[in-house]
Formats: C-alpha cells, structure tokens, sequence
C-alpha cells in the first residue's frame, strides 16, 4: 500500500505541473506513465497557445480523449487500472503462483481507497499552490480558487495566450492599485501599491496577449477581475517588485512551441541544426528575459495555429 501511495501522489504532483504550465501530453496510455512522477513518452504533446480548455495537441485524438482539461481524470483512471495490476499481490497462495506460468486472476483494485483518499487532495493542493505562485500569492485564502475559475474563464473567452498571459500580468503591478472613485490618472505622491490604475495602460498591456478585442462587456468584466485580484494581492501586503519578481520566477518567457520546433524540424531535414541549437540553449533558462529571442515569445503565427502533431512526428 506504501507503495501505491507514492505512485499516486507522484503522479497527482505531475499532472498539476502539467496543467500549470499549459502542457498537454497527447497519449496518456497506460504505458506512457511513470511511477517515478516523470513525463515520459514524449510524442504528440503540446503547450497550449491560445487558451482553450479542450486543447487538443495528438491529430489522432479525435474524441478529444486526452486533450488538456482531461489529463487530471485520465491521470486517476490510469492509476486505477496500476492497481488492479498489483492487486494479485495480496492474494493468498501467491507463492504458488509464482511458480506456474498462469498469472493470478484480475480482480478490482484493492488500492481503492489509497486511490480516492489521496489522489485529487494531493492534485488540488498542488495545483492551487502552484497557481497562487503563477497570480504572484504567497499565502493560501478561502476566496483564491473562485477569483483563479474566474480568470480562466475569462482567458478562455478573450483567447489569451497562456504563456505569454501570466508574464504580461505580472506588469500590471507596476500600474498601481484600483480603487472606486479614483479617475484614470495615478497620484504622484502616493504609495505605488495603493495608486489607482491608468486602465487605458492597463488595457494596452493585456491586449498584447489576447486574440480578442477587449471592449464593452468584456472590458467590464476584467476590469472587475483585476480589481479583485490586485485588492488580493494587497491583502498580503507585499511589494510590488517582490509580486513581479516571484511570478516571473514560475511563469517561463519561452516554450517549445510547435511553429517553433517545426521551423527547427525543417532545418534539420535539410542537415542544418543551427535552429535545434538555438532553441535548446534557449529553453535551458526558459523563465529569464532574453531580448534577443523576443520572437521566440511571440504568439504564434496564424499558419500555425491549428498546427498538431502525430506519434511519429
């Protein structure tokens, strides 16, 4: 049962990374899990570019079975099935059965109740505390898993690049605090985190990640959801630095996105690996600011925005 454990926080710990950082493996197989807690098996993933709950990355995944808001339940149906494979150890004569070539019967997962007791507890801690990290929250409140719902909600509707977003979020600390009442101009003399907020600025900066326009209603409600977030982020009364500093520790510049890794897979093809190079070197210090490999950051481009990929890609 020690064992089963493991594997089952292991696995609800990866998946929780998994979802944080917008990575969507493709085939989660039973085969292509690791009892380690590792991503294996790399064939048809995908980072997720513009937010879509149901990203699909596999071009075999039709029934969008593995796509990337499942992985958390394929990832529990997956370790239910490890323990109907070790359930036969508990069973009596099992010595005996060693030494036949039969293998004892399959039977229901005697794990069970490891299985249910610990795996979505372990994910949701997880999950939420990587996520409070990505917002820039350092202590856990009541109210942090609607204000994260909501946002994600309103990613979804405004199709905001997933990477790119969380970077782009961490700027508005540096636009001051909204406050009712106040007109669209920051007080020079006041406290940073206390200032109202130049919406215009703040609109400018988030526009640049979204594949929608933000007007009328939609404006509305992420005015609302900024201003519940940053009055959140006061709650805690950190710096506006600090906050900037602790997100972009967990919300990386770069991914290996597909239109990226098929330039690098076409050069190749043609004996030039200057590309693979380049995007290697880059990725080993994915959350540091690069200007010279700003268009490594970019959205991509339209031609590849419904570009996926087979398991003998």
């Amino acid at each position: 049962g020690e064992f089963y454990h493991r594997v089952v926080n292991l696995t609800a710990v990866l998946v929780a990374k998994w979802q944080a950082l917008g990575f969507t493996h493709g085939v989660l197989n039973t085969d292509n899990l690791s009892i380690l807690g590792l991503t294996i098996d790399f064939g048809p993933f995908g980072f997720v570019d513009v937010y879509d709950p149901n990203f699909i990355p596999n071009t075999s995944d039709d029934e969008g079975l593995y796509r990337y808001n499942a992985q958390p339940s394929i990832c529990y149906k997956n370790l239910d099935k490890l323990g109907i494979a070790l359930s036969p150890l508990l069973m009596d004569g099992l010595p005996e059965a060693r030494t036949t070539s039969t293998p004892p019967p399959a039977g229901p997962n005697r794990f069970a109740s490891i299985l249910k007791r610990n795996y979505w507890e372990a994910f949701d801690e997880e999950y939420m505390r990587l996520f409070r990290s990505k917002l820039g929250l350092t202590i856990a409140m009541p109210s942090d898993r609607q204000l994260l719902e909501e946002l994600l909600s309103l990613m979804a509707q405004s199709r905001a690049d997933w990477t790119a977003f969380w970077r782009v979020l961490s700027e508005i600390h540096g636009l001051g605090q909204p406050a009712t009442g106040h007109s669209d101009t920051a007080g020079g003399s006041e406290d940073p985190a206390n200032a109202p907020v130049r919406w215009g600025g703040v609109f400018s900066v988030l526009e640049t990640v979204m594949h929608e326009t933000l007007e009328g209603a939609m404006q509305s409600a992420w005015m609302r959801w900024l201003t519940k977030y940053l009055e959140r982020c006061g709650a805690e009364s950190v710096a506006p630095a600090a906050t900037i500093a602790l997100m972009r520790q967990v919300n990386p510049q770069y991914i290996p996105r597909n239109h990226l890794l098929q330039q690098a897979a076409k050069k190749a093809s043609q004996k030039d690996f200057s590309e693979v190079t380049r995007q290697l070197h880059l990725l080993q210090s994915p959350f540091q600011l690069q200007p010279e490999f700003q268009q490594y950051a970019n959205a991509a481009p339209s031609w590849a925005k419904d570009l996926k990929v087979s398991c003998s890609s």
